[in-house]
C-alpha cells in the first residue's frame, strides 16, 4: 500500500511539470508568435509539449538526455520564464488551473495500470537509450523494436531529472490528456 507522503509527492510532482509544461508553451509562444499570452494556461500547456519535444530531440542529436542536461535545460526553462515575466500574472487563477489539470492527471496515474507489455518492449528501453545515449542512427537495424519512436518518449526522457527522477516518464504522458481535457473545458 501506498502512503499518503507518497500521494502528496506524486500530487506536487505532477503540479510542477504542469506548471514547466505551460511555461514552455509560452515561450514558445513568445519566441514563435511574438505574443504575450501568458493567461491561456491550456493552451500553453499543449504548446509547452511541442517545445519541450523538439528541444529535446534537437539537444539529444548532440548530447544524452541525462540527469545533469535535463537539469540544465529545466533551469534554463524557469530563468526565461523570470526573464519573459511568466509570473506577472493573477497568481491565484494560475494555480487553480494547475491544480485541475494536476487533478485530472494523478486520477489517471493512481488508477493506471502501467504493467501493458509494450511499455517494457520498447517505450522503456528506447527512453533509457535516450537517457543514456545521443541519437544512435540505425538503431532499428540493431532490433525492430527501436524504431517503434514517438515525440513522447522524448518528453518523457526530458522530465528524467534530480527532481522527479523515474515518474517523470509516466506523468508526463498523463499530462497529455489534462491538458487537452481542459482546453475543451
Amino acid at each position: 500500500m501506498i502512503s499518503l507522503s507518497s500521494h502528496f509527492l506524486l500530487f506536487a510532482q505532477i503540479f510542477t511539470i504542469s506548471l514547466i509544461i505551460s511555461i514552455s508553451g509560452y515561450l514558445l509562444k513568445s519566441f514563435l508568435f511574438n505574443t504575450n499570452d501568458k493567461y491561456d494556461f491550456e493552451e500553453n500547456g499543449l504548446f509547452g509539449f511541442v517545445f519541450i519535444g523538439f528541444l529535446a530531440l534537437i539537444v539529444n542529436f548532440l548530447l544524452p538526455l541525462n540527469i545533469l542536461v535535463n537539469d540544465l535545460l529545466l533551469l534554463s526553462i524557469f530563468f526565461l520564464s523570470l526573464k519573459f515575466k511568466f509570473f506577472n500574472q493573477n497568481i491565484v487563477k494560475l494555480i487553480i488551473k494547475i491544480l485541475v489539470v494536476t487533478f485530472i492527471a494523478y486520477i489517471f496515474l493512481i488508477y493506471s495500470d502501467n504493467n501493458r507489455p509494450d511499455a517494457f518492449l520498447y517505450h522503456l528501453p528506447y527512453s533509457k537509450i535516450i537517457n543514456e545515449q545521443k541519437i544512435i542512427f540505425g538503431l532499428s537495424n540493431l532490433h525492430f523494436r527501436f524504431g517503434h519512436i514517438s515525440i513522447f518518449q522524448y518528453i518523457s526522457s526530458f522530465f528524467v531529472n534530480s527532481i522527479f527522477s523515474i515518474k517523470g516518464l509516466v506523468i508526463t504522458i498523463s499530462l497529455v490528456s489534462s491538458f487537452f481535457f481542459f482546453y475543451f473545458l
